[in-house]
């Protein structure tokens, strides 16, 4: 049997597809929403600033990594700065990525003095046109309404 330590378990639920005996592929199970509101700490809408690299690939065992700055347009759970700062890496296929000048509803873990989005890109929700696209949880639609799927993450919080 394999242990896992619990904050590993709680950056990340996974899903493995296993072939052979080798693991080809893995993915975030998806979360519901409720499961989702529980586990951030923080639920921001934000649009990011700017994504600035901190360390470049330099071979397979060495991912890149990200700071992304996200200037704060609402508070849903939590509190932040105006500006916040948000860390990731390319480590994991699954791992959001964020793009400069686009506007995100995010749900987000703080680990140590450092934010990270909940369960990868299913923690990223991008806002355009007032619609939430490539939503990634347990019963949800890929594509809503971004108010009334705003309202309801709302809703759960309370």
């Amino acid at each position: 049997m394999c242990a896992i330590s619990k904050p590993f378990i709680s950056r990340f639920t996974f899903l493995l597809a296993i072939t052979s005996p080798f693991i080809t592929h893995a993915l975030p199970l998806k979360l519901s929403l409720e499961e989702m509101v529980k586990l951030a700490d923080t639920i921001v809408v934000a649009k990011a600033i700017k994504v600035d690299p901190i360390s470049h690939k330099t071979d397979q065992k060495t991912p890149a990594s990200y700071r992304v700055i996200l200037h704060t347009i609402e508070v849903i759970k939590g509190s932040v700065e105006r500006e916040v700062e948000v860390f990731y890496s390319d480590e994991w296929s699954f791992e959001a990525t964020l793009r400069p000048d686009v506007t995100y509803l995010l749900f987000l873990k703080k680990r140590g003095p450092e934010f990270h989005v909940v369960q990868g890109y299913g923690g990223r929700i991008v806002i355009e046109s007032h619609l939430a696209k490539g939503i990634f949880m347990d019963k949800e639609t890929g594509t809503q309404d971004a108010e009334k799927f705003i309202k309801r993450v709302k809703a759960i919080k309370q």
